[in-house]
């Protein structure tokens, strides 16, 4: 598996201090093992606050606000930002998947 450096990961500028652990034990893991332990729990604990579908209007008032009040949908920027949000959402659902196979173990 290739090996991550602390710099590979999200540099938070203002995260939650209930948030914190999660962060530093993805970002510190000095093995296979105890990376996957860390990601794993980062995963669960995001389904287990927001559900499988709750990011989904947090996701789209993030994309509203971006849009503005005039959707884009044809400029190459408002394109851009609908392949984010729905490759995101693609994303999440592939998490969702993750969490409930590794729930437990």
């Amino acid at each position: 598996m290739k090996k991550f450096k602390r710099s590979q990961y999200f540099q938070p500028a203002t995260l939650p201090q209930a948030l914190v652990q999660l962060q530093e034990a993805l970002a510190n893991a000095n093995n296979e093992s105890s990376r996957r332990e860390a990601a794993l729990d980062i995963i669960h604990q995001y389904y287990s606050h927001f559900g499988p579908a709750g990011m989904r209007a947090e996701m789209w008032k993030l994309l509203a606000g971006a849009l503005g009040n005039k959707p884009r949908k044809k400029d190459r920027h408002g394109q851009n930002l609908f392949f984010f949000y729905e490759f995101t959402l693609m994303l999440m659902d592939a998490g969702w998947v993750v969490n409930e196979m590794t729930r437990g173990s």
